[in-house]
């Protein structure tokens, strides 16, 4: 059974038109019916008096509207006119007004409206004139029969057509020459006894029928109204619907699609009545929320509260009516209200945006609301990413800048005592006091800058992947006790206490025995570097596990927790004053984390916090397990040197001379070339038995100049590059040209030595 809501609804989708009027005699509801009479739209009526909808319209209809709400009493009239979708056709209609009482009070008007127009236009003509009646017979575009019901005793019931136009053959499919005046089921011996039933029934009881046909031959939908004009008479008006039924089938498609498309969007989406609050949800906001879609709705509201926990981004809890849901349901619209959702009975945690339109009241419709909820969880976690990799970017182009200032500083700060060294040896006894003094500050400070450089190469190789291991197995005890050797004397100039602590046994290790050097060394000059005069930096190596492992302890200045966690990085160093009395780049630590991780070990550090010192610890793998002596250092050459005839190649005069002089100093014999050209011309013409090459001469490069030497001497001839290109690419690219050797500048005068043994 229906309710009563529901036959309400049904009544107001009835093909006649159909009005309610308020105490102040204005519209309150129609139905499309008759907006489409009136050709304006439904929802333009509500709150509007007649004539305000139509200014047109007989004022006689406002009378007798006051009429029915003042007397209570209920009126029939017929009305005449035009309508605005057909301005030029006169119209009839039957319109029936009848009062809406409140108790024993009229609380408003109803009204009925009834075209009658092609009814009584028929009625009148069969009155009037055949030959109208003709003319307007031929000429309607609906289709028009009238009948006679035949109803013999004892014979079942049939009919006959009288009379048909031209537009009823055409949509009924029927001839008139072999249908008027014969049995219709002569005619069409397998015609539907329901046809019959519907005519003769008409025809006999005199009440009007009116539905819908669908012919499938001509497959056309008509709408069939039929009526008794006579006794036994029936007359059939077929007016052809097609292109409203395909409308209507159109816009339940168009439905099926919408619903379709709102049931499969990836998105989650609740549709409110804000009258009733029932809430339809779609399958993603279901599955979102850890429902079923047979559960009951009504109960969702109520367990959402209970299973979900609905925090801002920043953590703060939200109140149950700030919720999207509860904010829908009271009529506010909001859009991409961000927060975070926990279901304590599923576990998981989101951040979900949702956005909430409500739309307003229309013809006759309640309030309804829409509650879109999008997952974003993935792109609130990226935005995170994002802006944590633009404050790295930032916090990495803020250490560049600081950098920068360091290495002007580091760089800028040896040229003043070389300077002035020079300005002495140049005013003073060579072999005085002061001169050896200058002598032996140029010689610090050219070591210096060396190691500035060295450390600059060393951390852009590793950070490459470009270091190049010599590895070997090595006694790690053998190398820590050099080192620390290697290392007293600054402890010593800095007033510290060096305690050195290696077991007996030999600690074997596979590494390159120069940088595991040079990792012991970097934290020894760390720790003199941040310890006071009176301080004690403790040095120690050991096994655990399968691992060796030094540690390098002080009780200096300690490490703040907010650095400890980026002091391995480039060019980070704890503050100093801008007199930087410690000196150094920021590299020696990042160094050691590069070189230990190229050996397959790991390196951290620990510290209380300021003023508290530090231990850094180093852990390398075992060489197999294998404990072995140390190796023995190797032993000079066999073999006196000789006296060398030797070429030096620099487009830099100066740098060509001051190496052709200490080629000299060293016992050989030194003549300079300043470009290729006359390199290779000098090699020919006299040829030495060592060329110290310059690789970045102008014209033709120091790989041109070897290749042309090699080319005429073959191997003959021994072939040194001195570049500044001392990447391990730049020294594969130097043998490839034929050079024998590489010197990376500045030239080590024991470096040169070597290369001409």
């Amino acid at each position: 059974m229906l309710d009563a809501a529901a036959q309400l609804d049904a009544l107001w989708e009835a093909p006649v038109g159909l009005a309610l009027f308020d105490a102040e005699l204005r519209y309150v509801r129609v139905n499309a019916a008759l907006a489409a009479i009136n050709g304006v739209p439904a929802a333009d009526h509500v709150g509007k008096t007649v004539l305000e909808v139509l200014p047109d319209q007989n004022p006689e209809v406002a009378d007798q509207l006051r009429r029915v709400r003042d007397t209570g009493a209920a009126l029939d009239v017929e009305v005449e006119g035009y309508t605005p979708r057909s301005p030029g056709v006169r119209r009839t209609w039957r319109v029936s007004y009848y009062p809406v009482r409140d108790g024993a009070s009229v609380v408003g008007v109803g009204a009925t409206v009834v075209e009658i127009t092609g009814q009584k236009e028929i009625e009148q003509e069969l009155r009037r004139s055949e030959e109208r009646y003709r003319s307007l017979f031929e000429s309607m575009t609906e289709g028009f029969a009238i009948g006679e019901a035949i109803c013999d005793d004892g014979a079942a019931p049939d009919f006959r057509l009288l009379e048909m136009n031209d537009a009823f053959e055409r949509q009924s499919g029927l001839r008139r020459r072999e249908v008027e005046g014969r049995p219709i089921r002569e005619v069409l011996p397998r015609i539907e006894r329901a046809w019959i039933d519907t005519y003769c029934g008409v025809a006999l009881s005199g009440k009007p029928v009116r539905f819908e046909s669908y012919n499938r031959d001509l497959d056309r939908h008509f709408s069939v109204y039929c009526f008794s004009p006579a006794p036994r008479r029936f007359a059939v008006v077929f007016t052809d619907v097609t292109a409203q039924r395909r409308v209507d089938e159109a816009l339940r498609a168009a439905e099926q699609r919408f619903r379709s498309a709102i049931e499969n969007l990836p998105s989650g989406l609740i549709v409110a009545d804000l009258s009733t609050r029932a809430l339809q949800w779609n399958g993603e906001a279901l599955a979102i929320h850890g429902y079923r879609a047979e559960e009951d709705e009504h109960r969702f509201l109520e367990t959402l509260v209970a299973e979900h926990e609905l925090r801002t981004l920043d953590g703060e809890p939200i109140p149950v009516e700030r919720w999207p849901l509860p904010r829908l349901l009271n009529g506010e619209t909001f859009h991409e209200y961000e927060i975070v959702v926990r279901n304590e009975r599923l576990g998981w945690e989101r951040i979900f945006s949702y956005s909430g339109v409500v739309v307003p009241p229309q013809a006759g419709l309640a309030a309804t609301g829409l509650l879109a909820i999008q997952d974003v969880t993935e792109r609130k976690r990226a935005e995170a990413a994002l802006r944590a990799a633009n404050d790295r970017l930032r916090e990495a182009d803020r250490r560049k800048d600081e950098f920068l200032g360091m290495l002007s500083h580091e760089l800028r700060n040896p040229l003043a005592p070389i300077r002035n060294a020079l300005y002495i040896l140049d005013r003073t006894d060579p072999a005085g006091l002061k001169a050896h003094r200058a002598k032996a500050v140029a010689n610090r400070q050219v070591t210096h800058l060396t190691r500035l450089v060295d450390d600059l190469l060393d951390v852009t190789r590793i950070a490459r992947g470009k270091v190049q291991l010599h590895r070997a197995d090595t006694d790690l005890t053998a190398l820590v006790r050099r080192t620390a050797e290697d290392h007293r004397a600054l402890m010593q100039e800095r007033g510290l206490e060096l305690a050195v602590a290696i077991p007996l046994g030999a600690v074997v290790v596979n590494a390159d025995e120069t940088r595991l050097a040079q990792v012991v060394g970097n934290l020894l000059q760390n720790a003199a570097k941040f310890t006071p005069s009176g301080g004690r930096v403790s040095l120690s190596v050991g096994v655990e596990e399968d691992r060796a492992v030094i540690r390098v302890a002080d009780d200096g200045a300690g490490i703040a927790p907010e650095v400890q966690g980026t002091l391995f990085e480039p060019f980070v160093q704890a503050k100093q004053t801008l007199a930087r009395s410690e000196g150094g780049l920021g590299l020696g630590l990042a160094l050691v984390k590069g070189l230990v991780a190229s050996h397959g070990g790991e390196v951290a550090v620990a510290s209380e916090g300021v003023g508290r010192g530090a231990e850094f610890v180093v852990k390398l793998p075992l060489a197999g397990g294998a404990h072995r002596a140390p190796r023995a250092a190797e032993g000079p050459r066999p073999g006196a040197a000789r006296r060398r005839r030797v070429l030096v190649v620099d487009d830099n005069r100066d740098a060509a001379e001051t190496l052709a002089e200490l080629v000299q100093l060293l016992g050989h014999e030194a003549e300079t070339a300043f470009d290729g050209p006359s390199a290779v011309e000098k090699a020919r013409s006299d040829p030495p038995d060592v060329v110290l090459c310059d690789i970045g001469l102008p014209g033709m490069d120091g790989y041109a100049v070897a290749k042309a030497l090699r080319a005429a001497h073959d191997r003959r001839l021994r072939l040194v590059a001195v570049s500044g290109y001392a990447q391990p690419e730049d020294l594969a690219k130097a043998a490839e040209a034929g050079f024998d050797d590489h010197i990376p500048k500045p030239p080590a005068p024991e470096r040169v030595e070597r290369a001409l043994e």
